[in-house]
């Protein structure tokens, strides 16, 4: 695997760096910058003479205009990670439901290679332009990601012997995608509430669409105890037989049915409580659960969904479990709800796992990537924070939000790449809590960055100040 294209691009010829960098060819944004992508025909991010220069680039536009796919995949090398629009600038505008939907088809991508996810900015550390996935998604309207196969240790050219295990870590997010493009039922959440003596409670589920195209009627959603497993489903109203013979299973037991309207791209619906009971030894509480056409007809989509979910039978899981406690898997029929994959996560691999921060140093492991939680207590009003790493190509991100499948609302970002040294400054606000992300996956090793909070100006006021003056109104207006 070789960066660029090879075509004659150096004076005097050179056969190490001729060529154009295809992943800067493309014609969303191209040549935004000369930071992204180079004007200088040796350079290994050259762009070309103009978008789409090259016959590559050329015949990827054609293939997809003629087929007009739902989802592009690319496949890059290296770095272990899946990258997504946009990343052209870090500033780049995009909804945070449109990043949503891509940090959370990148994370469920991953659930077997566990590769880390971002824009490229994030991910590789650096912003590029003329990129494969920013025109998928800017010009094309396709969901579009790519997969940087390798390690730093494979480089372009993995040896033989890697060969299969990286082909093998790219099955799962190929199949994913696959059945992304069209509609795709699946367990988008579950919450428990149990009793006192933790043998019965219920359990409300959440189904979502999670695929790119929508379901053209509504489905027949069914659950069902397995059999065998000591769980015994309760009769409700909400979960009654929809069709003659659904009422119970094969073996006998309860088997309740809701209908649920015909869910659109990216929809959910949450599903009635489910009422159970099981017996304490036993490990998991398992159920079936089934979607299928509400009225049944011979046609396209009309198959039926089905999965199995098991619930973690201990007091952690069913009185105290959030979405980190699903479990990834590459099976897509089970779904594992369980505090001990929570106990999995390491601290700091995602926002809602941050590591505490705060003002003076602080220390990254250098092994993993890591999300760092600060809140300002300095100025409530004309605050700046200010983040410092002169760490060797490192990447500094701040975020203003978390949310479920990653940070958004970016703040800031920088790196330390060629000596320099990466600062995000930010407005903050006593009592605000903001997301600080490093990357650094080129130079890993323990390090410290540095955290300030500085104000300049008239509109500058101590949080002290501003509590007092609220305190003292609040006394006003109590004499009156």
């Amino acid at each position: 695997m070789k960066r660029k294209n090879g075509a004659r691009t150096c004076s005097p010829p050179d056969t190490e760096n001729d060529g154009v960098d295809l992943n800067r060819n493309f014609g969303y944004k191209y040549a935004y910058d000369n930071t992204g992508s180079s004007s200088r025909g040796c350079s290994e991010e050259y762009r070309g003479t103009g978008a789409f220069s090259e016959p590559e680039t050329q015949a990827i536009r054609a293939v997809v205009a003629k087929h007009r796919p739902k989802i592009i995949l690319h496949w890059h090398g290296w770095g272990n990670d899946i990258a997504f629009p946009y990343s052209f600038d870090w500033r780049a505008p995009m909804s945070n439901e449109d990043l949503g939907m891509y940090q959370e088809f990148a994370t469920e991508m991953a659930a077997t290679n566990h590769y880390a996810s971002g824009r490229a900015w994030e991910s590789v550390g650096y912003t590029t332009n003329g990129e494969a996935d920013d025109w998928g998604w800017g010009d094309a309207g396709a969901v579009s990601l790519t997969i940087e196969v390798g390690s730093s240790q494979d480089g372009f050219w993995p040896s033989p012997a890697r060969i299969l295990p990286i082909a093998r870590e790219s099955a799962f997010p190929a199949r994913y995608a696959a059945w992304a493009a069209g509609p795709v039922m699946q367990l988008d959440s579950i919450s428990v509430e149990a009793n006192e003596q933790g043998d019965a409670g219920e359990l409300t589920l959440t189904m979502q669409n999670n695929g790119l195209m929508p379901y053209t009627q509504p489905r027949l959603v069914c659950v069902q105890a397995v059999p065998g497993s000591g769980t015994v489903l309760k009769a409700s109203a909400a979960w009654s037989a929809q069709a003659e013979g659904e009422g119970e299973g094969t073996d006998g037991s309860m088997k309740g049915c809701v209908t649920i309207p015909a869910l659109g791209k990216r929809a959910a619906v949450t599903l009635p409580a489910v009422g159970a009971s099981w017996t304490k030894d036993q490990k998991w509480v398992a159920l079936t659960i089934t979607s299928q056409p509400a009225k049944k007809v011979e046609a396209a989509g009309s198959h039926i969904e089905a999965f199995q979910l098991k619930v973690h039978n201990s007091i952690q899981t069913v009185r105290g479990c959030d979405g980190l406690c699903m479990c990834p898997s590459a099976d897509m029929s089970l779904v594992e709800f369980s505090h001990e994959c929570r106990a999995t996560v390491p601290p700091g691999s995602h926002c809602t796992v941050a590591k505490p921060a705060h003002t003076g140093s602080n220390w990254a492991s250098g092994v993993l990537d890591e999300h760092f939680k600060y809140t300002a207590t300095k100025y409530s009003r004309g605050g700046k924070c200010t983040v410092t790493s002169v760490k060797r190509d490192t990447l500094v991100a701040v975020y203003a939000e978390c949310a479920r499948f990653g940070a958004q609302s970016a703040l800031g970002f920088a790196n330390s790449e060629s000596g320099r040294v990466a600062t995000v400054t930010f407005p903050c606000t006593a009592g605000t809590s903001y997301d600080i992300f490093w990357n650094a996956e080129y130079m890993p090793g323990r390090f410290s960055f540095t955290i300030t909070e500085a104000c300049s100006g008239s509109d500058c006021v101590f949080a002290h100040r501003h509590r007092h003056s609220l305190r003292w109104r609040h006394k006003q207006r109590r004499s009156k």
